[in-house]
């Protein structure tokens, strides 16, 4: 529920015209307890569409990284209503995406003849989040490999690193060309994605452990 209501992000209703082409449109949407509702117009094409059948599928994502989305498919029930029966609703979901300020303007804008006040039942939904999250592909976890010079001092290097964990406190890292050699001081520094991933994983939210080439310490 918070992810849809979320700052301004609309939904991607998509729907099927009488010869079968797929039909995708943008709308502006609100939630009513366990039902999502946008308004369209009886005769534009999504409005012909989920008269004449009422299937759909709507799509919210967040265009951020690392990238998150909701699917929900259900049966649209679609309501022709009056003028002044549309206004709360137009004025509701106005207010939503254009601010308090403008929403009584753009509310009277959109409730007028012709409109139609569509229901969504959030029966059926898919939600992804992290998409892009290199993390989620390592286990949700960073490793941090520090370089420490050789007086042991503030670390010169501090960059995460592709990690692969093999069993308890021994991980295996990729460093490409980075100079690992027997006068270099490192730690590596595993942090969890989340504070609740940390007890899947079997280590504390951070922990510090000293390496050398080829070994832990």
């Amino acid at each position: 529920m918070r992810f849809l209501l979320f700052g301004k992000r609309t939904a991607k209703v998509a729907s099927a015209r009488s010869d079968g082409r797929p039909h995708v449109a943008p709308v502006w949407f609100d939630l009513d307890g366990d039902k999502l509702v946008f308004m369209t117009g009886k005769d534009s094409v999504k409005g012909k569409n989920i008269l004449r059948t009422s299937r759909v599928m709507l799509s919210i994502d967040d265009e951020r990284p690392p990238f998150a989305f909701v699917l929900i498919e259900g049966e649209a029930v679609a309501s022709e209503l009056s003028p002044a029966e549309l206004l709360p609703w137009s004025t509701r979901i106005a207010k939503r995406y254009m601010g308090a300020a403008k929403a009584g303007a753009y509310g009277k804008r959109n409730a007028v003849p012709g409109e139609l006040v569509v229901r969504v039942a959030l029966t059926k939904v898919i939600a992804r989040a992290d998409i892009a999250d290199w993390r989620q592909k390592q286990q949700r976890s960073l490793v941090r490999l520090d370089l420490n010079p050789a007086s042991g001092k503030s670390p010169s290097t501090a960059v995460p690193f592709p990690s692969k964990r093999i069993r308890g406190d021994l991980w295996q890292l990729s460093f490409n060309q980075m100079p690992i050699d027997a006068k270099t001081t490192a730690f590596i520094t595993v942090r969890t994605a989340k504070p609740d991933d940390a007890a899947a994983f079997g280590v504390r939210t951070s922990t510090t452990h000293r390496v050398a080439a080829g070994k832990a310490a």
